[in-house]
Parts: structure tokens; C-alpha cells; sequence
């Protein structure tokens, strides 16, 4: 949990409230859904029973694959992924789909699981949660 709060906080941090943010992966939201108050958040996952039970106060929800993103170019300020990539065989389409949406100097928050060396000494098998500006 700690890591989608790190997320969280980097949201909050670098976007003005109102900023349109995507969550990809979003499952339930449960990662994401505190942003929903003050962002206009959209989320979307592959799994329609997951999405369908998606919290309230989302701008929108929608079944969507992380490689084919229902949305327009350049739609996003901010885009969350977190812990997706380690599910998809084709990481680099994702990656491309994010560039795609996500606005020239938008925000970019991704997260994959610790595999590293020290992951038996993380108890929630935390990763690095960090942003970047995509320019």
C-alpha cells in the first residue's frame, strides 16, 4: 500500500487540483481512488469485474487494455501505472500508449514490484514509486 500512497503524494505534489489524470490498471481503484475528490479521474482495466466495481466520484471508467487506451492524444496531465507493466508481455506498447495520452510535460507515476537483490527485505515488496515529467 505504501507505494500507491507515494504515488499518491507525487500527484499531489506536481498537479494543481482539477488536472485530468488517468490511472491505468486501476482494478478496483483502490490504488488511486483518494485523487478522485480532487482530480478529474478516469481509470481503466482490462477485467470488466474489477472496473465495474471501480469507487465512486470517477470521471469515467471504461474496459481498456494498458496497449490500446480508449482515449485521445495528449488527453492526460497525469498518468498513473502501478505495478501493470509486470502483467503485459509487450511493455514497450504500453509505454508507447502512455506517451500517446499523456500531454507533453505531463505527469508520469509507474511502479513495478521489487525483483531486485534486496526484495526478501522488503516486506510489502515495495519498488521505487517516482515521477517523471514526460516532455
Amino acid at each position: 500500500m505504501s507505494r500507491w500512497s507515494r504515488a499518491n503524494k507525487a500527484v499531489r505534489a506536481e498537479l494543481p487540483k482539477g488536472s485530468r489524470v488517468l490511472d491505468v490498471g486501476a482494478a478496483r481503484g483502490f490504488g488511486t481512488s483518494s485523487l478522485a475528490g480532487d482530480y478529474a479521474l478516469h481509470s481503466v482495466d482490462v477485467k470488466p469485474a474489477e472496473i465495474s466495481k471501480a469507487g465512486k466520484g470517477l470521471s469515467s471508467r471504461a474496459v481498456a487494455s494498458a496497449t490500446a487506451l480508449p482515449f485521445a492524444a495528449q488527453s492526460f496531465d497525469g498518468l498513473l501505472c502501478l505495478d501493470v507493466l509486470e502483467h503485459i508481455p509487450d511493455a514497450s506498447a504500453v509505454v508507447a500508449e502512455i506517451s500517446r495520452v499523456l500531454r507533453p510535460g505531463g505527469l508520469l507515476v509507474l511502479t513495478v514490484p521489487n525483483r531486485g537483490v534486496l526484495r526478501k527485505l522488503d516486506s510489502y515488496n515495495l519498488g521505487v514509486a517516482t515521477s517523471i515529467r514526460v516532455r
